[in-house]
């Protein structure tokens, strides 16, 4: 991902031309208003396009679409396994949903502003799969934790040691983007969980802690014939645990309990 500089004029613009629309789920619970009250996160729907530049490119999005809010609930849903502490260790100040994303002309599903604090979410991109937007959702938020955490994203010289000695990470997420296997559990190599983790440093630590997330068990597995893959998952719950305290053995066992009752009660996400 591309670090992105929005300039103050920008930011001004997003904010006379965004909503904030609240609403609340079937069971009454999670609505925006409280959300954003809960973690101190702005939660905003997109109400018409956008163009953003930054330093690196520019930022493009559409209006949220018919399933905005849909999407919605369904990001904070995700958002609240996390502790507060996280999200404000994380810094995290707004997230915007919308649609077309893009950054440079590339359709994104997510994009992380690191300047401005900021996450993009695209409501349709992956729609079809509900587990593939929820794994999004946490892939694209850890790369704001990872940027937090030391102010470094694309390299980290302590994980690439647990690599193949030969082993080179490829260029980028950005060119495997309308890769349709990019996402799939394939093991592709020693120590890696998906296609897309070899795509560079940071996409190998933010694809295993998504999956971490919404894929425990198929994580659990692969790393019972994946030593180094299972040396990766202990130093990224090293990494997060420094990051935030609470992110400990309980966190874990809370989101590995979250997933055994996930598909029972949220049928639709599957």
């Amino acid at each position: 991902m591309q670090q992105l500089k929005v300039p103050c004029t920008a930011i001004a613009l997003l904010c006379l031309i965004m909503s904030s629309t609240p609403f609340a789920t079937a069971d009454g619970r999670c609505t925006v208003d409280l959300f954003e009250q809960d973690y101190s996160v702005d939660v905003t729907l997109l109400d018409s396009k956008i163009e953003v530049p930054t330093s690196g490119g520019r930022i493009t999005a559409a209006a949220a679409g018919s399933t905005g809010q849909r999407y919605q609930q369904l990001m904070i849903r995700e958002f609240r396994i996390y502790p507060r502490a996280f999200l404000k260790a994380s810094q995290l100040k707004r997230i915007i949903v919308c649609s077309r994303l893009a950054f440079n002309g590339q359709l994104r599903a997510a994009i992380p502003d690191f300047a401005r604090n900021t996450l993009y979410l695209d409501d349709s991109r992956g729609s079809r799969s509900r587990s593939y937007q929820r794994a999004v959702i946490h892939h694209e938020f850890f790369h704001i934790v990872d940027y937090q955490d030391d102010g470094i994203v694309y390299d980290d010289v302590h994980w690439k040691t647990l690599n193949p000695e030969d082993f080179e990470y490829g260029e980028g997420g950005s060119r495997l983007q309308e890769d349709s296997s990019q996402s799939g559990f394939r093991n592709p190599t020693n120590g890696f969980l998906t296609k897309y983790s070899l795509a560079g440093v940071e996409e190998d630590k933010a694809e295993l802690f998504a999956h971490l997330i919404v894929s425990q068990k198929i994580v659990a597995s692969a790393v019972e014939s994946d030593a180094l893959l299972d040396q990766k998952v202990s130093m990224l719950k090293a990494l997060t645990r420094r990051f935030c305290a609470e992110l400990d053995e309980s966190f874990w066992a809370k989101v590995a309990s979250r997933q055994a009752c996930f598909t029972r009660n949220h049928p639709d996400d599957r």
